[in-house]
C-alpha cells in the first residue's frame, strides 16, 4: 500500500461535512489528482474507519471503470495519524461553476443531463442511490459529466432514521416525499434532484430556492400543484389539512423560457410529485428527448 507522502498538497479545494478536498500530485508519475482527506474526531478514531467512508469507497470501488462516476484510483489509510484518504481523478470543473458562468446550452445540457442519468442508472440498477444530488457533485470534464461525493449513498430500501434526515438531501434538491416525512430510501429521491439540476441547467439559477423545509415544500407545490389526487398524499407523516391548495403553474412558467416541449415534459415526469409516478432512470434514457437532434 502506497503512503500520503508520495503525493504532494498543491491547494486546498474546500471542505465539506466529512472531509478536506485537495489537489494534489503524484511525485512520482506527476499526476495530477483530487485527495480525499477524511476528518475524524478523537471519538471516531478510536472506532476505525467511520460509515461515511466505507460507503463512499465501497461504491467507487464497485464502479470504478464507469464512464459517468469519478474514479478512485486508490485508497490510503495512514496509522500514523489515524486518517484515511481517497485518491481520485482531478476534474477542476463541476456544474454550479458551469451554470453560475452561464456556460451551458440546451444542447450541452442535454448531453449532461443524458450522462447524469446513465451514472444513476449503473447506481440504481445495483441498489444504490446518490442521495445528495446537485450541480456542486457533478463534476465536468471535457464535456463528460461524472457523479461524485457519495459520502451520504446508501442502499435502496435502507430506512432513513429522522434524526439524520438533515443530511439527506440539499434542501433546494431534496425531494417533496421527505419534506412530507416519509423517510425511506427510493431511487426516485436522486430523479427529483436530477430534475431540479436539469431545470437549473436550462434556465441558468434553482427552480426551488426554499429557506425551510415547509416553504421548500410550498415552493414544489406552487409549481406542480397541491398533490390532492396522490392517494396516499393524506397519510404522509408531516401532511395537514391546511396546506394551501396551489393550482399547478408549471406549464404557465415554463412558457416564458425558451425550452423544446420535449425537454419541458421530461422535466415534469422527473418533478411528479408522486415519488411512484416518477420516471426511472431507465426510462429517462430511453426517452424521446434524447432521439431528437
Amino acid at each position: 500500500m502506497n503512503s500520503i507522502q508520495q503525493y504532494s498538497k498543491c491547494e486546498n479545494l474546500g471542505q465539506g461535512t466529512y472531509g478536506r478536498v485537495y489537489k494534489g500530485v503524484n511525485r512520482r508519475t506527476q499526476e495530477v489528482v483530487a485527495i480525499k482527506e477524511i476528518i475524524h474526531s478523537e471519538e471516531e478514531k478510536k472506532e476505525g474507519i467511520q460509515s461515511t467512508t466505507l460507503r463512499e469507497m465501497s461504491v467507487l470501488l464497485q464502479f470504478r471503470n464507469h464512464p459517468h462516476i469519478v474514479e478512485l484510483k486508490e485508497v490510503i489509510l495512514d496509522e500514523t495519524d489515524y486518517k484515511q484518504y481517497l485518491i481520485m481523478e482531478f476534474i477542476d470543473t463541476d456544474l454550479r461553476k458551469m451554470i453560475d458562468q452561464g456556460q451551458i446550452t440546451e444542447h450541452l445540457a442535454k448531453r449532461l443531463l443524458l450522462h447524469i442519468l446513465r451514472g444513476l442508472y449503473a447506481l440504481h440498477s445495483q441498489l444504490i442511490f446518490h442521495r445528495d444530488l446537485k450541480p456542486a457533485n457533478i463534476l465536468v470534464q471535457n464535456g463528460v459529466a461524472k457523479l461524485g461525493d457519495f459520502g451520504l449513498a446508501k442502499p435502496i430500501g435502507y430506512p432513513i432514521n429522522r434524526t439524520h434526515t438533515k443530511e439527506v438531501q440539499t434542501l433546494w434538491y431534496r425531494a417533496p416525499e421527505l419534506l412530507l416525512g416519509h423517510f425511506k430510501y427510493s431511487p426516485a429521491l436522486d430523479i427529483f434532484s436530477l430534475g431540479c439540476i436539469f431545470y437549473e441547467m436550462l434556465v441558468g439559477e434553482a427552480l426551488f430556492k426554499g429557506n425551510s423545509e415547509i416553504d421548500q415544500l410550498f415552493k414544489i407545490f406552487q409549481f406542480m400543484g397541491t398533490p390532492l389526487e396522490w392517494e396516499g398524499f393524506k397519510s404522509m407523516p408531516y401532511y395537514s389539512a391546511r396546506f394551501p391548495q396551489f393550482h399547478a403553474q408549471a406549464e404557465q412558467h415554463l412558457s416564458g423560457f425558451n425550452i423544446r416541449r420535449e425537454a419541458k415534459d421530461l422535466l415534469l415526469r422527473m418533478l411528479q410529485i408522486d415519488s411512484t409516478k416518477r420516471i426511472t432512470a431507465r426510462e429517462a434514457i430511453d426517452d424521446i428527448y434524447f432521439s431528437i437532434i
